[in-house]
This record gives C-alpha cells, structure tokens and sequence, in this order.
C-alpha cells in the first residue's frame, strides 16, 4: 500500500506456509483501505488498474434552521482566502519540517484542504450576509470530504464542533458575530476535540497552538494576543520531547530548531485570518 504522498514506495512480503491462505487474500472485503486483488488469470490481460476516477461531491445545500449569527459575506470569505492562501504559501516550509520529525505529508494535507475550500469559496456568494452556522458546517464538509491524515481528522472534527458551538450560541433576533461569540464557539469545539484526542499541551501537536489561541481569546477577546499567544506555544515545541503523533518515533538533526509541523501550519492560518475575527 502507497503512502499518501510519500517520498518512495515499500513492498511488502508475505510468506504463504499454506496454500489456502492465498483465496482469502483475493476474497472481496469491504475495508476501506483494501484494494480489490488482481487476480493472476487477469495479470496478462493487459488491464490498467492504477487508474481510477473519483468525483467529489460538493457539499449538500444546509437547510437547517437559520441561526441569526451573520456575517459580512465580502468581508470574510476576503480574509478567509487570505486565511488559506498564509497556510498554502508556508506549505513547503510545514513540509521540511515533517520531513525532519514526521512523515512529510503534513504540509501537503494542509494545503489539500486549503486549496478545496478555497474552490468552495468560489462558488459562495458575496453580496449581503452569511449565516455563520450555515457556512462553518459547509466548510467542514469540504474538509471531511478533501483533507488527508491526521491533520484532516482533527480539522474536520474540530471544524465541525465550532458549527455547533455557533449554533448555541443563536438567538431570535439578527446578531453579528463578535469575538465572545467566537470564543464561546470555540471553547465549545476544544471540549468537543478532546472527546477524540487525548492530546495535550505539552505533547507536540497542533493542540500546543490551538489551545492558548482559545484560552486568549476567551480571556482577552483580543485576537492579536490570541494569535500571540498561538506563536509562542508552537515556538515552545521546538526541541519537546513528543508524547504523541509521528514525532514519537523521530529522533533527526535539526529536532531543536524545528516546531511541531502542525502547530506551525495553525499559526500561519490564524496569522492570515486575524482580521476575519475583528
């Protein structure tokens, strides 16, 4: 099995005492990562199995109860895709460092998912207001259906989470979302995160830059000190020892001068989309 993206491939052997075990390597299976065998009658038939056509499907229209939470539709898909553009423009550095103390592939995941929200924004209108609600769930579908790796797990789940934290925080009169609001939504998403990550401050991962971003902005509700505060704690995992992720298994030249790769990938976002929070 490839590697999403990895520099090099692996074969793997199996070695077959009993013969019977071969069929049941070519039964069907319904796992999601098993490709269907080829069986050996076919191997001389010239069948071109390396090529596959897979459609993504843009997210389904929300037809939930509006929230009332609104946004300026110009505004902020302006800043998000400056937002995206911070994070596709610093993936060869989020890239160099997996290569140092990962598997390589964040900087692309991260950008993966950049580049399809990006091409979701397009088809977004900018004229009067948005439904927060509305539009962070959408946004989490293209995440759930583009991004690779951990990094779109935790995303998707996280992005997600922050839709519902919006939705309680709705009323029945037309409200602009403001920074409490977006900081109530995301203490909501950061508890909802843990549900699947036992991640940590102090483990090196993204969580080392999320969570001083939120508790900043819960704090402060100022989102410079917030992004502030998400820098020093992805700088603060420059030489830590990691307790979980690829890292774990790492030990290269350059560990010390080198930030968690997802917790760098997050301050590059944040820094693009500081002013969408304002």
């Amino acid at each position: 099995m490839t590697s999403l993206n990895g520099l090099g491939f692996s074969v793997t052997v199996l070695k077959v005492a009993d013969n019977a075990i071969l069929p049941l390597i070519d039964a069907p299976a319904d796992a999601a990562g098993w490709s269907p065998a080829v069986r050996p009658e076919n191997w001389a038939r010239g069948i071109d199995t390396t090529k596959s056509e897979i459609k993504q499907e843009p997210p389904s229209q929300d037809d939930s109860t509006p929230s009332n939470l609104d946004l300026d539709a110009a505004f902020t898909i302006t800043k998000l895709k400056t937002a995206l553009n911070s994070l596709i423009v610093a993936e060869p550095q989020i890239t160099k460092f997996d290569t140092i103390v990962g598997d390589g592939d964040c900087g692309l995941c991260l950008k993966t998912g950049a580049e399809a929200v990006l091409k979701h924004l397009e088809s977004v209108s900018i004229s009067g207001e948005l439904d927060v609600v509305h539009f962070v769930r959408n946004i989490a579908q293209v995440i759930e259906s583009s991004m690779d790796g951990t990094s779109g797990a935790l995303y998707a789940i996280f992005v997600n989470a922050l839709s519902s934290g919006l939705q309680d925080q709705s009323s029945s009169q037309k409200t602009t979302v403001t920074p409490k609001i977006w900081a109530a939504a995301l203490q909501a998403a950061l508890k909802s995160l843990a549900k699947y990550t036992p991640a940590q401050p102090g483990d090196r991962t993204v969580v080392d830059a999320l969570v001083p971003f939120v508790n900043t902005l819960t704090e402060t509700l100022d989102v410079q000190k917030a992004v502030d505060a998400a820098r020093k704690g992805s700088d603060s995992t420059k030489g830590m020892e990691a307790s979980l992720g690829r890292s774990v298994y790492v030990n290269a030249e350059g560990w010390n001068e080198c930030p968690d790769p997802g917790a760098h990938g997050l301050v590059k976002l944040l820094e693009g989309f500081l002013e969408i929070l304002n």
